[in-house]
């Protein structure tokens, strides 16, 4: 199996790209930022997209590695659980994760922007572990 490196690297460094803005916008005092439109709404589209390269990546190593196709974005934390890619612990945190890219996504009006923050200011480290699985896979398939 070789995974396309290009395709990988590109969403690998959207999202530490996202990751890096997301933690920038996270410094602000919580007052500031559920105050300012123009720092919460900024931020749940970088939690968006930040999320978007998580399932991508962790879509296309599925497909590359002939695993099972994921029903739903949440699904594909599940896939890689059952192959033994990731643990059971971070597979339920992206799928928690997937389901918060799904508030951000489709219920856009009703924004806990308290969750967001606190998301942002707490939760980040389960984005940079998969990041970190990611990146050891795409060192593993270089070998």
């Amino acid at each position: 199996m070789m995974v396309d490196t290009a395709i990988f690297l590109r969403r690998l460094d959207a999202l530490d790209d996202y990751l890096r803005r997301l933690r920038s916008l996270g410094r602000a005092r919580e007052s500031d930022y559920l105050a300012d439109p123009g720092i919460h709404d900024l931020a749940a589209r970088y939690l968006h997209l930040a999320m978007e390269a998580t399932i991508d990546l962790a879509n296309h190593w599925i497909s590359d590695a002939g695993l099972r196709m994921p029903e739903t974005n949440r699904d594909a934390f599940t896939c890689l659980e059952e192959a033994g890619e990731i643990d059971a612990e971070l597979a339920r945190r992206l799928r928690e994760w997937a389901g918060f890219r799904n508030v951000l996504v489709h219920d856009y009006l009703t924004i806990d922007h308290g969750i967001a923050y606190r998301a942002i200011r707490d939760d980040l480290g389960d984005l940079d572990a998969f990041r970190g699985w990611a990146l050891g896979k795409l060192d593993s398939d270089e070998s």
